[in-house]
């Protein structure tokens, strides 16, 4: 009885069943069709078996069939959205291009291509390096010259840079930009501090007037690591007739964003650069605002401060 059951139970012998119908099925339906019997009751019982026998042996047989390129499907779909294979396409601009017209259920048709173009180049990383993590600023605004309406403003920054490939060596850029009018003389700018992981680094830079502007450009060679802990300190002075904004808008993505501002005798509007919400106030009381940014600021997103002497 054991032995029956294990036969019954093989997955060989259950594979083969459908098949083992069908030749039977055949077999009889031909033994009742051409073989002579003295009763035609018989020829018709036993080729009726057979056709009973046929057809059930076809659906099964097609059963199998459809069950068998449903798997195939399922099998060829994880290949096909495998991280491996994707990696290896040539086609992904093309292929994110369809995906996204499908995702707008191809709404707006006459820009969608330009839609898709700038999620793409703008708000997905592809072709960045690097990104800033939890950036902090905090600004110190204070009026040093009553006659010149000259500012000196004290700028603390730190955040993490994250690079794409922690082995590489690549060197990162910065630039500040001051407005000087038709007084350059009494623009200044200076680092009076420089660290990544907590190890001061000597940083050259270069200042150039630029169209009524003070350009500021320096940078750092970075290596070897997963992160890079930066701290920067900058002192500016300038007019407030020339230059009254202070802003933050990067090149880079930015994740998490906190600034403070002190201004004793300052008033200060804040401003939201095309972000996707607000920046939220933690705290404000006179002389003092604090703003933070919970999530992803992307390039040419942030903020700006329109400051005034208070009379």
């Amino acid at each position: 009885m054991n032995v029956i059951t294990r036969i019954f139970n093989n997955k060989t012998f259950l594979g083969a069943v459908p098949w083992i119908s069908f030749i039977t099925g055949l077999l009889l339906f031909l033994f009742g069709t051409f073989a002579n019997f003295d009763d035609d009751h018989f020829a018709e019982l036993w080729s009726g078996l057979g056709k009973t026998m046929l057809a059930g042996a076809l659906f099964a047989l097609m059963l199998k069939s459809i069950q068998f390129m449903g798997v195939f499907k399922e099998e060829l779909i994880e290949i096909i959205y495998d991280v491996k294979y994707l990696r290896n396409r040539v086609d992904l601009p093309e292929y994110w291009e369809k995906i996204t017209k499908e995702l707008l259920k191809n709404k707006f048709p006459a820009i969608s291509q330009k839609v898709t173009k700038d999620v793409k180049e703008i708000y997905l990383p592809t072709t960045s390096v690097q990104y800033y993590d939890n950036y902090k600023q905090h600004v110190s605004i204070k009026v040093v010259d009553d006659a010149e309406d000259i500012v000196e403003v004290i700028q603390k920054t730190r955040f993490t840079i994250i690079p794409v490939e922690p082995n590489e060596t690549f060197v990162h850029q910065f630039e500040n930009t001051i407005h000087c009018g038709d007084c350059p003389e009494l623009v200044n700018f200076e680092i009076l501090k420089f660290k990544v992981n907590e190890k001061e680094q000597h940083v050259s830079h270069q200042s150039s007037f630029e169209n009524k502007r003070l350009k500021t450009r320096y940078e750092v060679t970075l290596s070897g690591k997963s992160g890079y802990n930066i701290e920067m300190v900058v002192k500016k002075r300038y007019p407030l007739r020339c230059d009254n904004i202070i802003g933050a808008i990067s090149s880079y993505i930015r994740h998490n964003f906190m600034v403070q501002f002190l201004h004793a005798g300052l008033t200060l509007d804040f401003i939201d650069i095309g972000t996707l919400q607000k920046f939220k106030t933690n705290n404000e009381s006179q002389g003092f605002l604090e703003k933070e940014y919970q999530g992803i600021l992307y390039p040419k997103q942030g903020y700006i401060a329109i400051i005034k002497k208070i009379k």
